[in-house]
């Protein structure tokens, strides 16, 4: 009730008392937090409860595991975000966001920083052109993998 609301900081109080609980209570305190934290723009929050989200296997997390990745990534908290979107395609690996979580590891691989890996870049681009060719991700990753082809592996 209370992210109906907004009032995201009564929230987090709310769930920090629920987290730890056994079943569902516990569960829901780990998503609320989750999504409280994403709220507020909390990143000592959402780097707290992330063991706690990978952990929970009865609830469904996808949706939330894309807006952390999101949030880390506006962050440029680029191995964080990577760390999650891999954990989100090893738990999902038919997820309905996949070709969005396939071009956002593509992207993070291929920005220029010291996480940079064109090779992995080049693999979730192609990937993600080959499964989901009516993406609307498919054109831009079709662009970069022409690109990272001429500038890194068909280079003569």
């Amino acid at each position: 009730c209370y992210e109906r609301t907004g009032e995201h900081l009564a929230a987090v109080k709310h769930y920090r008392e629920n987290l730890g609980l056994e079943g569902e209570y516990g569960d829901r305190a780990v998503v609320g937090l989750v999504r409280s934290g994403i709220a507020t723009g909390d990143s000592r929050l959402l780097l707290e409860v992330l063991p706690s989200l990978f952990s929970l296997e009865t609830v469904p997390v996808a949706a939330e595991l894309l807006e952390v990745a999101r949030f880390q990534m506006r962050q440029r908290r680029f191995p964080v975000a990577i760390q999650v979107l891999e954990y989100y395609v090893s738990r999902y690996p038919e997820g309905r966001n996949l070709d969005e979580v396939y071009y956002r590891l593509a992207q993070m691989y291929d920005v220029d920083s010291q996480y940079r890996d064109v090779e992995s870049a080049r693999h979730y681009y192609s990937l993600l052109y080959e499964l989901f060719p009516e993406s609307l991700y498919a054109d831009p990753a079709a662009d970069r993998i022409h690109y990272l082809d001429r500038h890194f592996f068909l280079v003569q």
